[in-house]
């Protein structure tokens, strides 16, 4: 059996490598994510590539001075198999773009 490693996209570093075609919401706003917005964030692999999704906010905290969000899977996913509603914990970094609860306005 051959185990594949999947990662988190981690946007601010592809932001950073990439400036002219690759734009992610500032810090602050990373920071400001509430349960109920939805966020996009994505996974990749060297094996199967990269595929970009939508979460919905389930949960904020802070650990160490560190926002952590998890979300529950908000679409389907072709690349890899992870179901609707599968919950998912990630970093403000990992945010590709954000959907506020109440505005209903990409950034």
């Amino acid at each position: 059996m051959t185990t594949v490693t999947v990662s988190l996209i981690n946007g601010v570093e592809r932001s950073t490598a990439h400036p002219t075609t690759f734009e992610v919401p500032n810090e602050e706003d990373r920071e400001t994510i509430q349960v109920g917005d939805h966020v996009k964030i994505g996974l990749e692999s060297a094996a199967a590539g990269g595929e970009r999704f939508w979460v919905r906010i389930t949960e904020v905290r802070i650990e160490q001075d560190q926002f952590l969000y998890a979300g529950a899977v908000d679409n389907d996913l072709i690349i890899y198999d992870i179901p609707l509603g599968e919950i998912l914990e990630f970093d403000p970094e990992h945010v590709l773009s954000i959907i506020r609860n109440k505005e209903r306005t990409i950034q």
